[in-house]
């Protein structure tokens, strides 16, 4: 009983994953403006990455595989942010409509 309420739980899981991770690949479509899709990306990424590796880590229980996926988890969590901040450098360095559309968003 119990190992079908875990494997339940980690097909929640990865569902939940599977939904977040489609919201952002749907802010990607619908945004407009790239710094609004570096926002969606980046909380798809955290979140939905987060809940897949739970997912994992949950199925497998307390063994060294979980702590494999924590480790990944962790690793993601610091590096992401990193990733999205140096996504949105390169877009004001190189965008040349940066400036107009951020004159859109002011009011």
């Amino acid at each position: 009983m119990s190992e079908t309420i875990r494997q339940a739980v980690a097909a929640a899981l990865l569902l939940g994953a599977l939904v977040i991770e489609a919201i952002a690949v749907t802010g990607q479509y619908r945004f407009h403006y790239s710094l609004n899709r570096i926002h969606a990306a980046g909380m798809g990424d955290t979140l939905g990455v987060a809940l897949a590796l739970l997912a994992g880590a949950v199925h497998y229980g307390l063994s060294m595989n979980s702590l494999k996926l924590f480790l990944i988890l962790i690793l993601m969590w610091m590096t992401s942010p990193l990733a999205t901040h140096m996504v949105g450098q390169m877009v004001e360095l190189t965008d040349e409509k940066l400036e107009k559309e951020a004159r859109k968003w002011e009011s």
